[in-house]
């Protein structure tokens, strides 16, 4: 979950913001000759992550570790509070999905689900149905 930059064509890059409590992303375009021509340095898209997206983006980089990430981790690096995600952890663990440790981590189950689980921390209260 870490900040990167994106060099060359089609590459992808990532910004916190601490003080703004944000991230954005960042890619250039594919095309090597676009690329060239548009200048190295010139991005050909940047999207702001929301705070309500900080679960599922910190999720998507965290729980694809076998090992799993600790629930300070999550704190830290959204600046939320592990309390505000609590009943969806609970449904995830509850269903076998993800595992009841000290970490945030899934099950072998989960694992092989895990765009499933990871649909249970988009910003919408959709629901989870499985």
């Amino acid at each position: 979950f870490g900040d990167y930059i994106g060099i060359g064509a089609g590459a992808h890059g990532k910004i916190s913001f601490p003080d703004r409590q944000g991230v954005e992303r960042h890619w250039k375009t594919r095309s090597p000759a676009d690329y060239l021509c548009a200048g190295a340095a010139a991005p050909a898209g940047t999207r702001r992550i929301e705070a309500d997206q900080m679960p599922l983006e910190f999720m998507m980089n965290a729980l694809r570790l076998t090992e799993g990430v600790t629930e300070e981790d999550f704190e830290q690096r959204t600046g939320m509070s592990i309390a505000q995600i609590a009943s969806k952890l609970n449904d995830l663990r509850d269903s076998g999905l993800m595992r009841r440790s000290p970490h945030l981590c899934t099950t072998a189950k989960g694992l092989k689900f895990l765009d499933t689980v990871l649909l249970a921390f988009e910003p919408s209260d959709a629901g989870m149905e499985w």
